[in-house]
């Protein structure tokens, strides 16, 4: 009676109670089940380390293979996701595998170990081991492999079986007699971030609405977290910094009490994006300190990210240049790992960030090979810029608005009317830039490069445009020609000119007219 009113109480959110409960069923006589309902539950209540030594003494004791791959799948769930041990994981589920016969209970440590697999090797390697199991699966195993393989899916460019795969899981999920340790809304998670792969972002926000609030209602810190990930997801290119900042803030202090340093790591990226999007570069730069002193490894299905929220902290810097670079790490670490959705939005970054034609062959090709509106539309924009088409950037504008992606459509106008002032026809740039700044207020303070006055655009070099936002963002003329690899003399120089054109005499003004 004590282990049934544990369940139930770790069903109802109440982990507290749970572990007490449990903790009593095992003075009780309850054995196996209640030493492991024990460990999860404190693990649910941020010890990790604490339910890790209890899960490792108990994977010793255990009676049979169906009593040795739960002790191996709550210990490999607790090693990354509570401590963000992945290989230690690895190594637990490996010798799982070994020990147990029936393969059935094998199928399910393996689907584990896919999860694993996605943290340390990449979205690629996770479904290698996943696609061999997924057409027979069912049950509990299914639950799981729908969470990593929509994902891992999504990443790859193959959004029609991320969501095949996830739907499945869910249903899966919503079928089982008995709860899972991973609850069905965890597949609605990886729905959402399939849908915004493809552009969906109303979709998926919906879902996550709906969700979020249902974790509210049911009381589940959980799953509140999980669906402020989705929220915050998608501000590269929805420019919803206030509401993306307060977000992912909120997840992350849920996980850390939570003691989820695996997934708080992912949030914390998230954040450190909405803040460097906000222009708020000191803030972004204490969340990536804090990704730092979580002290785990780089966790690689959030890698892109990760180099994504470094690179935009640059730009918020004024370091346009270094910004650049680590969006091309992304690039490359992206096509490494399988992660090609994160690569083609790292390569589509450099693009809005003053260098199409670096990438636009490259994002061209990404896009013929991987599904979805949202990829095309990068590569539509590239080409436009690239080609400086003022009437394909117009047309990009329009696509990105289709898709609810505001920042990046206020961007293509800002663009196309940058484009036709170059082309002499102003009434056109007129009519560009009143669109960009209706577009651009949707965006709650998104501060990118490509939306700064028309004037310091059209104006100004790329070589002066650099110097002048280093200029803008507080740095001294020492500090700009050690950033920019040039003499001091040459800074001033560039900076008397970038005064000249704008025609403004100090760097407060030259500050307000860059942003």
């Amino acid at each position: 009676m004590l282990l049934e009113a544990a369940r139930a109480a770790r069903w109802h959110y109440d982990f507290t109670l749970a572990e007490r409960l449990a903790r009593a069923a095992v003075e009780a006589g309850a054995g196996f089940d209640g030493r492991l309902l024990a460990a999860q539950t404190a693990a649910l209540q941020g010890r990790g380390e604490a339910a890790e030594r209890e899960l490792a003494e108990l994977a010793g004791c255990v009676a049979n293979d169906e009593e040795r791959a739960r002790a191996a799948i709550a210990r490999i769930d607790v090693l990354w996701l509570s401590l963000g041990r992945m290989q230690d994981g690895l190594r637990v589920a490996e010798e799982a595998e070994a020990a147990i016969a029936d393969a059935g209970l094998r199928t399910e440590v393996s689907s584990h170990r896919a999860g694993l697999v996605l943290g340390s090797e990449g979205p690629r390697a996770a479904v290698r081991v996943l696609e061999p199991l997924l057409t027979g699966a069912q049950g509990r195993s299914l639950v799981w492999m729908g969470v990593v393989g929509a994902f891992g899916l999504g990443r790859l460019g193959r959004l029609r079986e991320g969501l095949d795969v996830a739907d499945r899981a869910y249903a899966a999920g919503v079928a089982l007699t008995e709860p899972d340790d991973w609850y069905p809304w965890f597949n609605l998670h990886a729905r959402c971030e399939v849908l915004v792969q493809a552009g969906r972002f109303a979709d998926a926000e919906r879902l996550a609405r709906e969700q979020h609030q249902r974790g509210l209602d049911e009381g589940s810190s959980e799953a509140r977290a999980w669906f402020l990930w989705n929220l915050s997801r998608t501000v590269r290119d929805r420019g919803n910094v206030r509401p993306a900042t307060r977000d992912a803030r909120e997840a992350a202090t849920l996980l850390h009490r939570l003691g989820r340093v695996g997934v708080r790591h992912t949030l914390l990226s998230l954040l450190a994006q909405a803040q460097a999007l906000a222009g708020d570069a000191a803030e972004a730069r204490r969340s990536l300190a804090a990704i730092d002193a979580l002290g785990i490894e780089q966790p690689r299905w959030s890698w892109t990210d990760h180099l994504a929220a470094q690179a935009w902290t640059a730009v918020a810097e004024g370091r346009i240049a270094q910004g650049r670079e680590l969006l091309a790490r992304a690039t490359q670490v992206g096509e490494q790992i399988g992660d090609r959705t994160g690569a083609a939005a790292a390569l589509h970054d450099i693009g809005r960030l003053g260098a199409p034609r670096q990438v636009v062959d490259h994002l061209v090709a990404l896009a013929r090979e991987l599904e979805g509106d949202l990829v095309a539309a990068r590569a539509a924009h590239v080409v436009a810029l690239a080609e400086e088409d003022p009437l394909a950037l117009d047309v990009a504008a329009t696509t990105f608005e289709h898709l609810d992606a505001e920042l990046l459509a206020a961007e293509a106008a800002a663009d196309a009317a940058v484009a036709w002032r170059r082309a002499g026809d102003v009434r056109r740039a007129d009519a560009g830039l009143h669109r960009a700044a209706v577009l651009a207020a949707r965006c709650e303070g998104a501060v990118t490069p490509a939306l700064a006055p028309i004037e310091s655009r059209v104006r100004l070099t790329d070589a002066e445009r650099e110097t002048a936002l280093l200029a803008a963002a507080g740095h001294t003329d020492r500090d700009i020609a050690a950033e920019l690899q040039l003499s001091v003399r040459t800074v001033g120089n560039r900076l008397q000119r970038v005064y000249h054109k704008l025609g403004v005499s100090r760097r407060t003004d030259l500050a307000r007219l860059l942003r």
